[in-house]
């Protein structure tokens, strides 16, 4: 490794548990390792790859997306000379793009070069909302919306399984003319993520973008500011204090509205009026509830450390339940509730399924929008998950089981706020304070005293969706 550890200052990337072990062991050789770089996460000693002002190399810890990062690196600027890559045996080398990586880059130039020249064309075909992998409560409701008043919109996905069926969407894999047709000529982009497939990458840049974004977040959020290319029509959230004090700080964007989130809606819907579009119907809450009593749901976040090991006891769970007459709902994140219900040893179901043996236990289905029934919830526990801030509109009490904050944190980087604004509710860190937590939020919501959602939130008191879709309309109308 020809890196003069006595004169350059030497960073490690990404800021995960492989980046961080590497970073230790190169410590323990004496190597001048000054933090970590990483362009998602932020933290003590954690910068992104255009902050530094000094020289320094950079290198990437071993692992399944490693050449990934390291191309991400030289495309953020980061010259090819500075980034180096450790092997699996603890060697360092040099990173060299390889022939296929320079050939893709051209051939991404001459694409974006298409696709402007193409865009030329003076025909705009339709809205499009687009998602990869699985589309989210918010694209969701505001497309059923939409697509119920306007025949002009479209939903357009990567794979099949992204979409159920009864959204007719069109999948990029097995109509991929259609699909690039759709998008090539499309009047806006409606997402709720931020996505880096290189079509919708491409197309962003001339097509106008609104971003509906996925909820107001307690854990770190990339954002994309630092793709300085990108300025999107809109950034919508539900909250004036985060646009102006998170989102607009590592979003691009020419404005940034606080409508509201679509998913929202069911807060101040009744029970009919909500969209139970790819959800578990009304029928079957209402049986579960007659059942086996009101609704408890328990929906933790995704964990970048893979370990998805929750301290339940399901056994005094379900005994609980069974004193009080509630219903247990779990809902896991669609990135990890297939893998919890396999280590469970229970096969994966589209519809809502009992845990094993425990009468008061169930599973909502991997996928699926659980937002209409979380209206109807009369408590709700999690632990870093912006659904927490969704139900404050609620005015119900929240439970935080946050049982590996320390190692959560030192994976996931500092949180982009304060326990003040994102904790309105009980704290617990084992289980055994869970369950006692539980039956002291059972008094709060028989009476409520505290108006959770005015600290940050607007007062929404009607469904925002139409603003929304108005909203569109006229960021359309401008081109």
């Amino acid at each position: 490794m020809d890196i003069n550890i006595n004169v350059i200052k030497i960073y490690v990337a990404p800021a995960n548990p492989a980046g961080r072990q590497l970073m230790q062991k190169l410590k323990s050789q004496g190597i001048n390792v000054v933090g970590m770089m990483d362009n998602i996460k932020v933290g003590e000693n954690i910068i992104s790859s255009s902050q530094p002002t000094h020289a320094f190399k950079v290198i990437v810890a071993n692992g399944a997306f490693q050449l990934n990062v390291a191309e991400g690196l030289f495309n953020n600027g980061v010259n090819i000379k500075q980034i180096y890559i450790a092997s699996k045996q603890g060697y360092i080398n040099q990173y060299s793009r390889s022939f296929t990586r320079r050939l893709r880059t051209k051939l991404t130039t001459i694409f974006v070069l298409a696709i402007q020249l193409l865009r030329l064309i003076p025909y705009r075909h339709r809205r499009v909302y687009y998602a990869e992998s699985f589309v989210d409560a918010n694209i969701l409701v505001l497309y059923a919306k939409d697509r119920a008043n306007n025949q002009d919109v479209v939903l357009v996905v990567d794979k099949p399984k992204a979409a159920s069926s009864e959204l007719n969407a069109i999948s990029i894999k097995q109509q991929p003319l259609l699909a690039f047709f759709s998008m090539l000529f499309a009047r806006s982009f409606i997402v709720d993520h931020e996505y880096q497939s290189l079509l919708f990458s491409s197309l962003r840049l001339f097509v106008p973008v609104v971003q509906l974004w996925h909820g107001l977040p307690y854990k770190h959020l990339s954002g994309n500011a630092h793709y300085h290319n990108i300025n999107d029509a809109c950034f919508i959230s539900s909250s004036t204090w985060f646009n102006d004090h998170v989102f607009s700080k590592i979003f691009n964007s020419k404005q940034f509205s606080n409508i509201g989130y679509p998913r929202n809606d069911v807060f101040f819907q009744t029970k009919i009026q909500r969209s139970w579009l790819n959800a578990e119907p009304l029928s079957t809450l209402e049986t579960i509830i007659n059942k086996t009593g009101q609704i408890i749901i328990y929906a933790p976040t995704y964990r970048d450390s893979q370990d998805d090991n929750y301290p339940l006891n399901f056994d005094e769970i379900n005994l609980w339940c069974q004193q009080h007459n509630c219903s247990f709902i779990l809902k896991y994140h669609p990135f990890i509730s297939r893998t919890i219900t396999e280590n469970m040893g229970i096969a994966a179901s589209e519809q809502l399924s009992p845990l094993l043996d425990f009468s008061h236990i169930y599973i909502y289905p991997n996928g699926k929008n659980v937002y209409p029934w979380l209206a109807e919830a009369i408590m709700l526990i999690t632990d870093y998950s912006s659904i927490a801030f969704d139900f404050m509109l609620s005015e119900k009490p929240i439970l935080y089981y946050q049982f590996d904050k320390a190692e959560y944190n030192k994976i996931r980087g500092e949180p982009l706020v304060g326990d003040d604004i994102f904790i309105k509710g009980s704290l617990v860190t084992t289980f055994a304070e869970l369950l006692p937590a539980m039956t002291q939020s059972l008094k709060c919501f028989a009476d409520p005293k505290e108006k959770r959602n005015k600290l940050i939130m607007n007062d929404q008191h009607q469904a925002c969706s139409s603003a929304i879709i108005s909203l569109i309309n006229e960021i359309e109308q401008q081109g």
